[in-house]
């Protein structure tokens, strides 16, 4: 909002001060696609949707969870990414072990405590998809016989695979 833009100008923009490579390239993919892995998640839990193929229904359904959560974690993450550019030089970002706490000293002051918890709770809600959806496999594979019938048990009352969520927690520690 200061008008701190200079890095986002063409000029500076495209001035590769370091030679790109293929490596670089693979790199911001792998690390692009961690950002939008909520997608492939839906995936593994169609099962839960009351109606995933109907567009018009007052439940959340897949193809509505998509069309909406692709677009906004894509606007979510380019304003990020140009507050960045904005706040910081190429440099500062690369010399930083974590960029947006680096951002939030610079910026927000006395707020800064903001971001490390803001960090952490998005890496709390990111392992809460992973153990969801591994849990998921674990209940369809044993559904399916692959696994020890144990697992394809359910909570009477709320539906939830909790011998599959279990063991899937205990193999994370």
């Amino acid at each position: 909002c200061a008008g701190n833009y200079k890095e986002l100008t063409p000029s500076h923009a495209f001035n590769f001060w370091m030679t790109p490579s293929v490596g670089h390239l693979a790199l911001a993919f792998l690390q692009g696609s961690f950002a939008f892995s909520g997608w492939n998640f839906l995936n593994y839990v169609t099962e839960e949707l009351v109606d995933p193929r109907r567009q018009v229904s007052v439940s959340v359904n897949l193809p509505r969870a998509i069309f909406i959560s692709i677009p906004l974690v894509t606007f979510v993450y380019t304003f990020t990414n140009i507050a960045y550019f904005t706040a910081m030089s190429p440099q500062e970002l690369l010399s930083s072990n974590a960029v947006a706490v680096t951002f939030g000293e610079k910026l927000l002051g006395y707020f800064s405590w903001v971001m490390p918890v803001s960090v952490a709770l998005s890496t709390f809600g990111g392992i809460n998809g992973y153990l969801f959806t591994s849990s998921r496999l674990c209940f369809s594979g044993a559904r399916e016989g692959h696994l020890p019938s144990l697992l394809a048990m359910i909570h009477v009352k709320h539906c939830t695979p909790i011998p599959a969520l279990l063991v899937c927690v205990s193999f994370t520690f």
